[in-house]
C-alpha cells in the first residue's frame, strides 16, 4: 500500500513538473490570420482581405521563434498595414514576445494571463515625438464562445494617440484589429480579424468567411455618407448620430465585431441619441443604411476608458 502511494505520488510529480515547464506555442506552423483592409479609394466600396501566415520556426537572435509574414492583399492599392513584414515572435508560458528593430531586443507584445486591473509595456515602438513604448492597461476580462470553444478575451485601454490597436485581445490569437501595435491614424485600414486558423483550430470572428473573399458593397451614395457624423469615439453611455441632409428610409445598425446585431433604429435628420449604457464594454462596427444600401460605416470603443 505504501509502495503504490509513493507511486501515486511520483507519477503526479511528474506530471506536475512536465504542465509546469509546457510552453504555449502562439504561432504554430500553418497558422493564419485573416484580417480585412478598408479601401482608401472606392469604386469597389469594400473590405479587402490581408493574410498574416507563420511560414515556418527559426533560430532569431538566440531564440527560436516563430516567423510570420503577410501573403498579401487583393487590392494592391490597400496597404497592409496588420503586421510588421516579417515578424518573429516566440511564446513562454502565457507570454508573447517580438523582436523589435528598433530596439534591438525581444519585447512583450502580448499577456494572455493578465487578469483585470493588470497592465504591461510594449516597448520598442520607436515612433516619433517620444512614443516608444504603449501601456496597456486590462479593464475587464470575460469569455467568449467561437465555434465551440471558450476563448479569454481581455478588454484593454491605452492611449488612443498616436497607435492604431483594436481593444479586444483574444488569449492565444492576438488582437482582434492588428497583430501589434501601429503607429498613425487611417481614413480607411484595417476593419478587423475575420477568422484565425492553426493546424488544430479553426475560429470565425465575424461573417466572412475564411478565406480571400472580397467583401464589396455598393458605392456610397457621396452626398449623403459625406453629412453623416457618428461620435464621440470612445463612447460610454450614448451615441449621436448626426445626419446633415433630409434622408427618408435610413437606419443605423450597431454589430459587435463577432458580428453580432446588437441595436438597430431607424436615423433622421438632425440629431440622433443612440444609448448604449445595456452593451457590453467593447469594440463595435457602426453601419448607415438608407433604403437598404450601405453609404457609411466606421468602428467604435463603448463602454471603454
Amino acid at each position: 500500500m505504501k509502495k503504490t502511494r509513493i507511486l501515486w505520488v511520483l507519477a503526479a510529480f511528474q506530471l506536475f513538473s512536465r504542465a509546469s515547464a509546457q510552453v504555449t506555442d502562439f504561432a504554430p506552423v500553418g497558422a493564419k490570420w485573416y484580417y480585412s483592409e478598408q479601401a482608401f479609394f472606392p469604386p469597389p466600396y469594400g473590405e479587402f482581405p490581408h493574410v498574416v501566415e507563420v511560414v515556418g520556426k527559426q533560430m532569431y537572435q538566440g531564440k527560436l521563434c516563430s516567423k510570420l509574414i503577410g501573403i498579401g492583399t487583393a487590392f494592391p492599392l490597400v496597404p497592409s498595414e496588420t503586421v510588421p513584414d516579417p515578424l518573429y515572435v516566440y511564446s513562454q508560458n502565457d507570454s508573447v514576445f517580438f523582436y523589435s528593430l528598433l530596439s534591438g531586443r525581444f519585447e512583450l507584445l502580448y499577456d494572455f494571463g493578465a487578469e483585470t486591473g493588470d497592465t504591461w509595456v510594449i516597448g520598442g515602438m520607436g515612433t516619433p515625438g517620444g512614443y516608444d513604448s504603449l501601456l496597456v492597461h486590462v479593464d475587464t476580462t470575460s469569455q467568449l464562445l467561437v465555434n465551440g470553444h471558450a476563448l479569454k478575451v481581455l478588454h484593454i485601454a491605452f492611449p488612443l494617440l498616436p497607435y492604431e490597436w483594436g481593444f479586444e485581445i483574444v488569449a492565444g490569437v492576438g488582437n482582434t484589429y492588428f497583430l501589434t501595435p501601429d503607429f498613425g491614424l487611417y481614413e480607411g485600414g484595417p476593419m478587423g480579424l475575420r477568422c484565425y486558423i492553426d493546424p488544430n483550430n479553426e475560429l470565425h470572428f465575424g461573417p466572412y468567411l475564411c478565406d480571400t473573399t472580397l467583401i464589396t458593397v455598393s458605392a456610397p451614395n457621396i452626398e449623403t455618407s459625406d453629412n453623416i457624423s457618428v461620435f464621440p469615439n470612445p463612447a460610454k453611455d450614448l451615441i449621436h448620430v448626426q445626419i446633415a441632409t433630409d434622408v427618408r428610409n435610413c437606419f443605423f445598425r450597431l454589430f459587435h465585431q463577432t458580428g453580432q446585431l446588437v441595436h438597430q433604429t431607424n436615423v433622421r435628420v438632425g440629431m440622433n441619441i443612440i444609448e448604449t449604457t445595456g452593451l457590453n464594454p467593447g469594440l463595435y462596427v457602426w453601419e448607415i443604411f438608407h433604403e437598404d444600401k450601405p453609404v457609411k460605416h466606421g468602428r467604435i470603443a463603448i463602454g471603454l476608458k
